[in-house]
């Protein structure tokens, strides 16, 4: 196993992406009908994908340097990311995607967006996008991964196949959070969903992460 990545630290990584995949798939099993509870869950993947990121950060240099000596795959580029995950991934892009369109709290949005301008996050459908575009990819590669780290936990190794695989999909894990992390976070902030969000008697919001 390549230094840095001994088996405590692969299991940090197989909690977070254990996370990831538990709060994004949240949308499918809760009701999510109030824009209170729509801001929360915004939150909750924000906070998991942001950490998702950092990951990518952590990791990349113990994974570089563990296939430093390796050979890489022949044309790389050529090869399938996930070819494994797909069909997954699509069968949950549907269902999100639906999900998304379909909340009935978008009627109360009103977003707080200071850097419009860069983000280009103009309208709700600007948002839908977004998220429908970016969180289904991440959902499909941290489900791979998780049932990757989880392997090597098991058998206490990591090939060097492991190590090129592990590398490339936090890198792509983190590409795609990196792109949505402006649209989730104005969406967890309750100040862009106003008096509907929950807000208390005073004008004083309530914080999304209480309950």
């Amino acid at each position: 196993m390549p230094t840095g990545l001994e088996s405590a630290r692969l299991a940090e990584l197989h909690c977070d992406l254990e996370d990831c995949k538990s709060r994004v798939e949240r949308i499918l099993t809760r009701k999510l009908s109030r824009p209170r509870e729509w801001s929360k869950y915004c939150l909750g993947v924000l906070v998991s994908t942001s950490r998702l990121y950092l990951d990518s950060l952590i990791f990349g240099q113990a994974l570089r340097d563990g296939v430093a000596s390796a050979t890489e795959p022949v044309n790389p580029l050529l090869q399938p990311i996930r070819p494994h995950g797909s069909a997954r991934e699509l069968a949950f892009r549907e269902r999100f995607s639906r999900r998304v369109e379909s909340l009935a709290c978008w009627a109360a949005f009103q977003p707080i967006n200071e850097f419009v301008d860069e983000n280009r996050l103009r309208t709700q459908a600007d948002y839908v996008f977004r998220l429908t575009l970016h969180l289904p990819e991440i959902y499909g590669e941290v489900v791979d991964l998780a049932g990757l780290v989880r392997g090597c936990l098991k058998t206490g190794r990591l090939s060097d196949a492991d190590c090129w695989r592990l590398k490339t999909g936090l890198e792509h894990a983190a590409h795609h959070a990196s792109y949505c992390r402006h649209a989730l976070e104005v969406l967890s902030n309750e100040l862009s969903w106003g008096q509907a969000s929950g807000e208390k008697a005073g004008g004083q919001p309530e914080l999304a992460w209480k309950s």
